[in-house]
């Protein structure tokens, strides 16, 4: 596995995408050795008005890292 793995290549071809549904258990690859989740995306994921986070352990600092900069960058999120 590479350890450059960058979590915002996974949605950056994704920006029609208005509703997301992310089971939040399946990126603990990205969680393994010294990678850390960034405060947001490097872009806005305008179109996005719901995101279903499935599975979201509160008590994980990495899942609820992620969660929150995912969430800062949907500004059109209508349900969460």
């Amino acid at each position: 596995m590479e350890k450059d793995i960058d979590f915002a290549k996974v949605f950056n071809s994704c920006s029609a995408i208005e509703y997301l549904s992310l089971n939040i258990a399946c990126v603990w690859v990205f969680a393994q050795g010294e990678y850390e989740a960034p405060a947001r995306l490097p872009f806005d994921l305008n179109c996005v008005k719901r995101f279903d986070l499935l599975e979201l352990a509160l008590v994980d600092a990495y899942e609820l890292s992620l969660s929150i900069s995912l969430i800062r960058s949907f500004p059109y999120l209508e349900y969460l």
